[in-house]
């Protein structure tokens, strides 16, 4: 039985810790656990010197110590890689809410922060929006073709007669697209194809392709008619395609 000088309980010797001399301590197990802990709080720096000293003249020992160990305790290692990164996770959701979430940038050339929705897309950046926010784009580009009248025309041109399958289909489209926007819904669709009918009947009579036109184009830089029975003629083919895209007022009185 011995004494223990800091709880003042006497214990069986069995609850004492060996000094280096091998002799019983004078704190039992549980008090030199606690002088312990708060002695190396307090020499903190005294401690982490002489525990990075000895890493450092005992490097190789270490390397293989850990590497045994890894290979005789497999599952607690696998405990302390899964619990390292839950910690490691949980810190990067913690830090990402606290990240305020953005709704506006700044434009690269005007310097004024705009909401997202000034910004076109742009897959190939971080936040998937283009540097430059639409009027500044569009002056970008407006200034890029004045400069390169020629080039411009040239690559368009080039593109045009490579991709003429393309330019087809995208201009079809477009006006499906533009017909179908100029359609008012209180219009009778049987109106409409009325004309359709007397443009196939026409052609199959005379042998003479006839289109249905618009008398006020659809797209047109001074207006924009409807898809209307009042704005829709029958011609021949030849016709049509002199008149092209002109809108004659005289055509509407």
């Amino acid at each position: 039985m011995k004494l223990c000088k800091k709880c003042d309980v006497e214990k069986q010797d069995s609850e004492f810790y060996l000094d280096y001399k091998g002799k019983l301590r004078s704190y039992c197990k549980p008090c030199w656990s606690a002088y312990s802990v708060a002695h190396q709080q307090k020499n903190h720096d005294k401690y982490f010197a002489k525990k990075q000293q000895y890493q450092q003249e005992h490097k190789d020992y270490l390397r293989e110590v850990r590497r045994e160990w890894r290979k005789n305790n497999p599952d607690k290692v696998k405990a302390i890689h899964d619990r390292t990164y839950a910690k490691k996770k949980a810190k990067r959701e913690l830090e990402k809410s606290l990240i305020p979430i953005a709704t506006d940038k700044q434009c690269y050339s005007c310097k004024v922060r705009k909401p997202f929705t000034e910004f076109n897309k742009k897959t190939t950046s971080k936040d998937g929006l283009s540097g430059y926010c639409r009027e500044c784009a569009k002056e970008k580009l407006r200034k890029f073709f004045n400069e390169n009248k020629d080039k411009t025309r040239s690559y368009q041109t080039k593109y045009r007669s490579n991709n003429s399958d393309k330019v087809n289909a995208y201009n079809a489209k477009a006006k499906i697209i533009r017909r179908k926007l100029s359609v008012p819904s209180w219009v009778d669709k049987e109106e409409l194809k009325k004309f359709y009918t007397e443009a196939k009947r026409l052609t199959q009579e005379t042998g003479i392709k006839h289109h249905v036109d618009h008398i006020v184009p659809l797209k047109h830089k001074d207006v924009c008619g409807l898809h209307v029975p009042w704005n829709l003629q029958v011609i021949t083919m030849t016709e049509n395609v002199s008149k092209r895209n002109k809108f004659e007022e005289s055509l509407c009185q």
